[in-house]
């Protein structure tokens, strides 16, 4: 599912507390000739590391995550309220969400 369209960015980050690095990830690009369309399938994704080599894709719905523009970085901010993941894109302001147990959560 995370290959809908272009990975422009991949952040290793234990989003779920198991003590496994999970892999949130965010693309898409708008830059082709009329003709040719746009790469525009990705929403940001979560990919839960299992502790075997296997990462599990998680629906949007269930992480939050429902980005739309293109994704060019992706970084943790930690304070005392928790860890946040910003998504940060062209042509738009940055998307803040905050970790929790059960994953993200829009802010």
């Amino acid at each position: 599912m995370s290959q809908m369209s272009c990975i422009n960015t991949i952040l290793p980050v234990d989003v779920n507390n198991d003590g496994f690095g999970d892999l949130v990830t965010g693309g898409n690009q708008f830059g082709f000739l009329p003709q040719f369309e746009k790469l525009d399938g990705s929403f940001g994704d979560v990919l839960i590391n299992d502790g075997k080599g296997n990462f599990t894709w998680q629906e949007n719905r269930k992480t939050g995550f429902n980005l739309k523009g293109e994704v060019r970085d992706i970084a943790v901010i930690k304070n005392g309220k928790g860890s946040f993941v910003i998504f940060l894109q062209n042509d738009d302001y940055p998307a803040l969400f905050k970790l929790n147990n059960a994953g993200t959560q829009k802010k």
